[in-house]
């Protein structure tokens, strides 16, 4: 059979990197930045004799010292004084119309990695005093909200590590919470119970929810307002930002960002400016002591610049990826998986796509953030399924790629042709539940099972013989495994180091690629053993679109065209072509055969006799076990005008056949 190739590399759309951060810094190890921070009042007067006895600002936007953030300089003009409050600035018996103050100071910031390297466990046994009002509910965190309640629990529930606990829970909330600026026409940050209703808001709400959550498990949570570089919207420049900080015991405040999709870190384009236990707390407080005047607050004016990039990141995590089924037919599915391998001694976050290729439609979402536990591998799945109306006699290859938003990717294919593997939804569903399986049953990686079949090629009437092998090489005696072929099963005990030789037998009941899947299961382990076989059936060529004349002159050319289709999984071979009649005959053997194919046979008018002839068309060739098969079809055509002199060059030309002719 020849096959054309058609490579669908096409045009790969994805998007990795978070819609809103910033692609030029999440990759830093640090940034050095600028801030300034400009406030002002406008002093309205209403009366000759109006005067500010006193006026007080306490800032408590300005930048914080913390574990990954530090303050090289901080200049205040008119001079404050840092008190736990904030920036205290006064005025005395001023009679400015205008009163301006700001902040000017350098930062350095560093992208934390390597957090959290210890499991705390859940729920969390010791919480120091100081962070116990993070753990209560506030004004717009009510974490005390039965619905948040429940949904927290939910995703808790059976699970006794903290970090990938909080890791679900930021997960939970940036795939279900829609990020829409409709939100800002409201004044002030909405509930977190608003937000979980409404499934919509900005920066602080989704924010604002993601630390009720936690704070319902007793995990205490903060909120952090400041700057971050985004690109959303075409910006490219620092604008107010918020995110949270989570408190493990034994390890500290652990930033999770769940706009920019950055868990367990943030990048250093993050500035902190004000730590606090709600979203509703203010940025500047005013207060003043006058004689006939009101003052008008004006927004403040942030901008930040930055001064010096550090090095970037080069950590490479390894990725591999492939697919389930190397070969399959047109609308089958498909099962990718890749498996990441986290090298590090601490907990790492990051989020893994699939390249959308065309004419692969996805099952799954293409993109997962996944939490890797330190030194460990995880493999992350994608259902996806191919058209079915892709063209006949093509062989296709769809490429495989997978990225990580940190510094990995990996890539390879599957192919798919009209004769590979039927691959449908349930099938899918089913190896994705027994793959699934196999990794929750951890014993299962001290245990092979390995099946075969006697032949890789077999025909529909043949019985095929799969050997399969169980083998033990843990510690622990397995009791009860049962080795199955769908309903067909053995039972099997197995010692330490023990293997256990079993043969099945399978009748096949329908032609092609087929894949038998035999399994070995107990309480302990899940395996599963594909074996792939080529069930072949009888080849059958049908003779379609037979044209010929109704009618020939002696001595004139025609040609019979005739298309051979191949309506049979297996190949016909020596396909061979004859029009016979009494002794007459010609014969015409293909060299190669495609699954459709025209083939034209010349005739000429001296091969008939006078008036009508009844040439019989016949199409014979073989299989691989030489076994024969033959098509026949009948055609007439009359021979016309032909005179005595015609008439007897025809019949010493049949004369001649009469004696050459067997």
């Amino acid at each position: 059979m020849r096959i054309s190739k058609c490579v669908l590399a096409g045009i790969i759309a994805i998007v990795l990197l978070p819609t809103i951060a910033a692609q030029s810094y999440d990759r830093l190890e640090s940034l050095r930045m600028n801030v300034m921070i400009d406030g002002s009042l406008d002093v309205q007067r209403q009366s000759s004799s109006s005067i500010i006895d006193t006026l007080t600002v306490t800032q408590t936007f300005f930048p914080r010292e913390t574990v990954d953030q530090k303050v090289l300089r901080l200049d205040m003009v008119p001079e404050g004084k840092l008190t736990p409050e904030g920036i205290v600035t006064r005025w005395y018996a001023s009679r400015l119309e205008t009163i301006e103050f700001r902040i000017d100071a350098d930062v350095y910031r560093v992208n934390p990695e390597g957090i959290v390297q210890a499991k705390t466990r859940f729920p969390l046994q010791f919480i120091p005093e100081e962070i116990i009002p993070y753990v209560h509910p506030s004004s717009n965190v009510d974490s005390d909200n039965p619905e948040i309640r429940t949904l927290a629990s939910g995703i808790a529930s059976g699970k006794d590590d903290a970090y990938l606990i909080v890791h679900d829970l930021a997960v939970w909330t940036e795939d279900n919470i829609d990020y829409s600026l409709s939100t800002l026409t409201v004044q002030g940050s909405q509930k977190a119970s608003w937000v979980l209703k409404e499934r919509k808001g900005v920066c602080d709400e989704l924010t604002t929810l993601f630390i009720a959550l936690t704070r319902s498990l007793g995990i205490p949570a903060r909120y952090i307002s400041g700057m971050a570089y985004t690109n959303y919207g075409g910006m490219n420049a620092w604008g107010p930002h918020a995110w949270a900080e989570v408190y493990f015991p034994g390890t500290g405040w652990v930033p999770f960002d769940l706009t920019y999709r950055q868990f367990g870190y943030v990048d250093p384009s993050h500035m902190t400016l004000k730590v606090s236990v709600d979203s509703n707390e203010s940025t500047t407080d005013y207060a003043w002591k006058a004689l006939d005047v009101d003052v008008r607050t004006n927004p403040l004016n942030i901008s930040v610049r930055p001064l010096e990039r550090g090095d970037m990141h080069t950590l490479q995590l390894p990725l591999t990826v492939k697919a389930l089924k190397p070969i399959i037919s047109f609308g089958s599915y498909n099962l990718i998986s890749a498996e990441i391998v986290n090298p590090t001694a601490y907990y790492y976050s990051t989020e893994i796509a699939l390249a959308q290729v065309p004419e692969v439609t996805f099952v799954d979402p293409p993109k997962q953030h996944v939490a890797l536990r330190p030194k460990s591998t995880r493999t992350i799945y994608w259902k996806v399924k191919i058209p079915g109306d892709l063209r006949d006699r093509f062989e296709y290859t769809f490429p495989l790629a997978v990225y990580t938003d940190r510094f990995g990717n990996a890539s390879a294919s599957f192919k798919a042709t009209s004769d590979g593997a039927k691959v449908s939804r349930d099938d899918i569903d089913a190896a994705y539940d027994q793959v699934r399986e196999e990794e929750q049953k951890t014993y299962s990686r001290n245990v092979n099972l390995a099946c075969q079949s006697e032949f890789e090629e077999v025909y529909l009437d043949d019985e095929i013989l799969i050997h399969c092998t169980l083998q033990n090489s843990g510690n622990d005696i397995l009791s009860n495994v049962q080795v199955c072929y769908q309903k067909k099963c053995r039972s099997v005990d197995l010692a330490i180091a023990q293997a256990e030789d079993l043969t099945f037998s399978i009748i096949p009941d329908a032609p092609g690629i087929q894949e038998f899947q035999f399994s070995a299961k107990n309480n302990a382990i899940a395996k599963t053993s594909p074996v792939t076989v080529s069930v072949l059936d009888a080849p059958h060529l049908s003779l379609m679109a037979l044209d010929y004349p109704s009618e020939l002159k002696f001595g004139e050319d025609a040609n019979i065209s005739i298309t051979l289709a191949k309506t049979s999984f297996a190949d016909p071979y020596e396909v061979e072509l004859s029009l016979s009649q009494g002794r007459f005959r010609r014969s015409w053997s293909l060299s190669s055969y495609e699954d459709m194919q025209e083939v034209i046979l010349p005739l000429n008018g001296n091969d008939l006799k006078p008036g009508q002839n009844i040439l019989t068309l016949n199409v014979s060739y073989y299989d691989k076990r030489a076994r024969k098969y033959a098509e026949t079809e009948r055609i007439s055509i009359t021979l016309t005008d032909v005179n005595v002199f015609q008439r007897m060059w025809l019949w010493l030309y049949a004369l001649g056949n009469w004696f050459t002719t067997p």
